[in-house]
């Protein structure tokens, strides 16, 4: 069986299950979420989601952070099933 997407998204860490969420809030649901693991976030994303050090030696990588700050310390209502 084939099927085609509007979206696909390669890797189920943050920034693709982030993107996924993004989209679907957008009114693009026609997304596929590919993870090669046996569960999403398994790499860095899993042992890393809890700590963000917004600096960074790498200006670019620097301005990502601060700009996730805000996502990662007040994620919006409905983002996951618990809050904290």
């Amino acid at each position: 069986m084939t099927r085609a997407f509007d979206v696909v998204v390669v890797g189920g860490g943050i920034a693709g299950a982030s993107l996924a969420y993004f989209l679907a809030e957008r009114g693009v649901t026609d997304v596929l979420l590919l993870e090669r693991e046996p569960q999403p976030g398994f790499h860095a994303t899993g042992r890393s989601a809890a700590v963000l050090s917004e600096l960074d030696p790498i200006a670019t990588l620097q301005a990502l952070k601060v700009a996730s700050a805000g996502f990662l310390r007040h994620p919006p209502e409905g983002f996951s099933e618990t809050r904290t």
